[in-house]
């Protein structure tokens, strides 16, 4: 294993994160998240996301297909940061 190439290619990963860093980060401004470290919660909110998605398909080259996954992984970040968000009634049976 060569470490300096693992953090480069974690430190390259991570300059990717930063739309949804940003993202979380105008969410608490307007109220939307409550205000707590965007940074934390943008990489709790990827770490599930990428677990699904990315890393099956960056090491394994499977791609994850289940449904209801991806709303699962926000209803996990929804919980502990009160994420405030509509859904219309009929979509939720």
């Amino acid at each position: 294993m060569d470490l300096d190439q693992s953090r480069r290619f974690f430190a390259e990963t991570a300059a990717h994160d930063y739309p949804a860093t940003q993202l979380v980060a105008q969410a608490m401004v307007v109220g939307a998240l409550r205000k707590s470290d965007p940074v934390l919660a943008s990489r709790h909110l990827l770490a599930l996301v990428k677990s699904f998605y990315f890393w099956p398909k960056f090491f394994l080259d499977k791609q994850t297909e289940a449904p209801g996954l991806m709303e699962g992984c926000v209803a996990m970040f929804h919980g502990p940061l009160q994420l405030e968000i509509s859904v219309d009634a009929d979509a939720k049976s």
